[in-house]
């Protein structure tokens, strides 16, 4: 049961008395396509991943810091609908993910400026 083959079906595994619903079947939304910038409370690195919006919306999201590797509580609206969003720098992951490490330095860095921005404002 892969979300990107289009299937709404629900699975139940019966071993571990755990119901499978993809997340297609929740909403309209396409895989990891909302953006996320967040900062460890633990390092002060900044990371960028995409997560899916239906995810984001209904469920809960965490991210892995992309400096140190602590785990975040990114989201969490509901705590049994999860995606898990683990960092690597493996130039494959990247790809499958969609964004790579160019790409999320650069928007990183337009975060940054953004901030700092706002803060001159205020």
């Amino acid at each position: 049961m892969k979300e990107e083959d289009g299937t709404k079906e629900v699975e139940y595994d019966e071993e571990k008395k755990v119901v499978r619903i993809p997340l297609s079947a929740l909403g309209d939304g396409t895989r990891r396509s909302k953006l996320v910038l967040f900062t460890c409370n633990k390092c002060g690195g900044r990371s960028a991943r995409l997560v899916n919006p239906v995810a984001w919306e209904k469920g809960v999201v965490f991210g892995q810091c992309s400096k140190c590797g602590v785990w975040h509580v990114l989201q969490a609206n509901n705590k049994k609908i999860f995606e898990e969003v683990r960092y690597k720098e493996d130039p494959e992951y990247a790809d499958k993910d969609g964004l790579d490490t160019a790409k999320a330095e650069e928007l990183l860095k337009q975060a940054a400026a953004a901030e700092q921005a706002e803060q001159k404002k205020q």
